[in-house]
């Protein structure tokens, strides 16, 4: 097998594996982000085989601020609605423009930034309120330090990419199976 096909292969495992998650996390506080995430690479992938057509790179910008959106408490939405509503006019706005592959990915890693600080900061107050650590915060941090890895590659290029993408992929696919065993709210696993 090449590493093509190994790519390949992680690449519709991984399609398929992160389809399962928000099924278990169904009615909990991470649902919609992992719709949101179930349902990024199958619209990449059905446009790519039914109409010949890549996604704009700016088209998962916005899926990614989305993530970042779904993760955001209720109220504060509420509050800031007006920012939240400007930024989508800026990012919808920026899409007419042709970003460097750099830009989009740096825009990229500023968002999934942005998501790690809020499931930082959950488990935080989880130990805080509860005094022990919450695995499933954990392990959803661990998943965030891959995906920002992946996109620094990207910019930064280590010297065996290929080796480093099948890694992070393999990594990400066991994520996907733990966040569909693994609820937060109902996993009762501690550190």
């Amino acid at each position: 097998m090449t590493q093509i096909d190994i790519s390949k292969l992680l690449f519709f495992t991984s399609v398929i594996i992160w389809l399962l998650p928000p099924f278990k996390q169904y009615k909990g506080r991470y649902f919609v982000f992992f719709i949101i995430l179930a349902c990024h690479d199958p619209i990449h992938l059905l446009s790519i085989l039914i109409f010949n057509f890549y996604l704009p790179s700016q088209i998962t910008i916005l899926f990614n601020y989305c993530l970042l959106l779904s993760l955001i408490e209720k109220n504060l939405l509420k509050k800031h609605w007006i920012w939240i509503f400007i930024i989508v006019l800026v990012l919808l706005a920026l899409m007419a423009l042709h970003f460097t592959r750099n830009q989009i990915t740096l825009a990229l890693i500023i968002i999934q930034s942005g998501i790690t600080l809020i499931i930082l900061k959950n488990l935080i107050t989880n130990y805080v309120s509860a005094g022990k650590l919450s695995l499933f915060h954990v392990v959803f941090l661990f998943y965030q330090f891959t995906a920002i890895a992946k996109f620094s590659n990207l910019i930064i290029g280590f010297s065996d990419a290929t080796a480093f993408f099948i890694l992070t992929s393999i990594a990400q696919i066991i994520f996907g199976l733990f966040f569909s065993i693994f609820r937060e709210d109902k996993s009762g696993l501690t550190i």
